[in-house]
């Protein structure tokens, strides 16, 4: 199962290979005439787009392929593969374009995969937030945190008695959510009866 998978992508990346460099060629025959000087901007193209979508190594088969065509069909010797110092730096260009391309896309994958990283943690800060808020009283009002009543002791409140004084009198809900309501000054102010 695996060498199929391995097989297949293999077949994938050649196809997409050869298509690539089928399509700039075709697309050059009807400009090679206007554009004499730039006529291998195309195959540049191919190679970059290989590159970014298939890898670097699909992108230097590109490169080495868009060269050899290049020269079979657009160089001053048509239909005849002669391998010029013209050549070297052209494919030396091209192989170099393409693993810039293939580094720069890495460094991308890797920034987003941090990104992502990232905002999980920050999302799960912001759930924990959320749930601290909840347990605490906070005024609605002046946005305070409401001070615990003790017990006589001095100890603070279990969470069954704070929930049963969230629900006293003094802490009205105003429907901004679960532990928030009035402190005692706030409640003066906004209620003339006290």
């Amino acid at each position: 199962m695996p060498q199929t998978t391995i097989r297949g992508r293999f077949f994938h990346k050649a196809a997409v290979v050869v298509a690539a460099v089928s399509l700039a060629t075709l697309f050059t025959f009807p400009l090679a005439p206007r554009m004499f000087h730039s006529r291998d901007l195309l195959f540049v193209a191919a190679v970059i787009l290989v590159t970014r979508y298939e890898g670097g190594i699909a992108g230097i088969c590109t490169a080495v392929l868009a060269v050899l065509v290049f020269d079979w069909f657009f160089d001053q010797t048509p239909g005849v593969l002669d391998l010029t110092i013209g050549n070297g730096i052209r494919i030396s260009v091209f192989i170099s374009l393409s693993a810039m391309v293939a580094l720069l896309d890495r460094q991308r994958r890797r920034a987003m995969d941090s990104l992502v990283t990232t905002n999980q943690k920050l999302q799960t800060a912001l759930d924990e937030i959320k749930t601290l808020r909840g347990t605490l009283l906070i005024c609605s009002y002046c946005s305070t945190k409401i001070a615990q009543p003790r017990n006589p002791t001095g100890r603070a409140r279990n969470g069954l008695q704070r929930k049963k004084m969230a629900n006293a009198p003094l802490f009205l809900e105003t429907g901004m959510g679960e532990g928030r309501g009035l402190c005692g000054r706030c409640q003066h102010v906004s209620d003339p009866i006290f």
